[in-house]
Protein backbone atom coordinates (compact mmCIF):
# COMPACT_ATOMS: atom_id res chain seq x y z
CA UNK A 1 0.00 0.00 0.00
CA UNK A 2 1.29 3.45 -0.80
CA UNK A 3 -0.23 6.87 -0.20
CA UNK A 4 2.30 9.02 -2.03
CA UNK A 5 4.13 11.39 0.31
CA UNK A 6 2.33 10.08 3.42
CA UNK A 7 2.48 6.30 3.89
CA UNK A 8 4.36 3.30 2.57
CA UNK A 9 3.47 -0.23 3.64
CA UNK A 10 5.30 -3.29 2.39
CA UNK A 11 6.00 -6.94 3.09
CA UNK A 12 9.70 -7.75 3.41
CA UNK A 13 11.14 -11.24 2.99
CA UNK A 14 13.53 -12.12 5.84
CA UNK A 15 14.87 -15.45 4.55
CA UNK A 16 14.21 -18.40 6.83
CA UNK A 17 12.53 -16.10 9.35
CA UNK A 18 9.61 -15.54 6.96
CA UNK A 19 8.11 -12.15 6.16
CA UNK A 20 7.43 -8.95 8.06
CA UNK A 21 5.10 -6.03 7.42
CA UNK A 22 6.82 -2.65 7.55
CA UNK A 23 4.75 0.53 7.55
CA UNK A 24 6.31 4.00 7.36
CA UNK A 25 4.05 7.00 7.89
CA UNK A 26 4.90 10.70 7.50
CA UNK A 27 2.85 13.27 9.44
CA UNK A 28 3.30 17.05 9.19
CA UNK A 29 4.28 18.32 12.65
CA UNK A 30 4.53 22.11 12.65
CA UNK A 31 7.53 22.95 10.47
CA UNK A 32 8.89 19.41 10.87
CA UNK A 33 7.77 15.90 9.93
CA UNK A 34 6.96 13.08 12.33
CA UNK A 35 8.06 9.67 10.99
CA UNK A 36 6.37 6.57 12.39
CA UNK A 37 7.77 3.10 11.64
CA UNK A 38 5.76 0.01 12.52
CA UNK A 39 7.10 -3.50 11.93
CA UNK A 40 5.37 -6.83 12.66
CA UNK A 41 5.99 -10.43 11.63
CA UNK A 42 3.53 -11.84 9.11
CA UNK A 43 4.56 -15.35 8.11
CA UNK A 44 7.09 -17.95 9.12
CA UNK A 45 9.39 -18.36 12.08
CA UNK A 46 9.49 -14.65 12.91
CA UNK A 47 5.87 -14.83 14.06
CA UNK A 48 6.66 -17.69 16.43
CA UNK A 49 9.70 -15.89 17.85
CA UNK A 50 7.95 -12.52 18.28
CA UNK A 51 8.12 -11.37 21.90
CA UNK A 52 8.65 -8.29 24.06
CA UNK A 53 12.41 -8.84 23.66
CA UNK A 54 12.19 -8.74 19.86
CA UNK A 55 10.03 -5.61 20.10
CA UNK A 56 12.79 -3.99 22.17
CA UNK A 57 15.41 -4.90 19.56
CA UNK A 58 13.19 -3.52 16.79
CA UNK A 59 12.63 -0.31 18.78
CA UNK A 60 16.38 0.19 19.15
CA UNK A 61 16.93 -0.51 15.45
CA UNK A 62 14.19 1.92 14.45
CA UNK A 63 15.60 4.68 16.70
CA UNK A 64 19.02 4.27 15.09
CA UNK A 65 17.52 4.19 11.58
CA UNK A 66 15.40 7.30 12.20
CA UNK A 67 18.36 9.19 13.69
CA UNK A 68 20.37 8.38 10.55
CA UNK A 69 17.45 9.48 8.36
CA UNK A 70 17.15 12.77 10.27
CA UNK A 71 20.88 13.48 9.83
CA UNK A 72 20.67 12.70 6.11
CA UNK A 73 17.67 14.98 5.60
CA UNK A 74 19.24 17.85 7.57
CA UNK A 75 22.53 17.53 5.62
CA UNK A 76 20.64 17.55 2.31
CA UNK A 77 18.64 20.58 3.45
CA UNK A 78 21.79 22.49 4.44
CA UNK A 79 23.50 21.60 1.15
CA UNK A 80 20.47 22.71 -0.87
CA UNK A 81 20.25 25.97 1.10
CA UNK A 82 23.97 26.66 0.57
CA UNK A 83 23.60 26.01 -3.14
CA UNK A 84 20.55 28.27 -3.34
CA UNK A 85 22.27 31.10 -1.46
CA UNK A 86 25.38 30.76 -3.66
CA UNK A 87 23.22 31.16 -6.75
CA UNK A 88 21.42 34.17 -5.25
CA UNK A 89 18.13 32.39 -4.55
CA UNK A 90 16.31 31.88 -1.28
CA UNK A 91 15.94 28.67 0.71
CA UNK A 92 15.23 25.68 -1.50
CA UNK A 93 12.97 24.05 1.09
CA UNK A 94 9.54 25.28 2.15
CA UNK A 95 9.62 27.42 5.22
CA UNK A 96 6.76 27.48 7.75
CA UNK A 97 4.12 30.15 7.21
Amino acid sequence: MCDSGHRLELEAFAGRLGTVRIAIELIAWGDATLVIVDEHPLRGLSGSLHSAATDLVLDLRHRRMLACLARTVEEARRAADLEASASGGGPSWPTPS
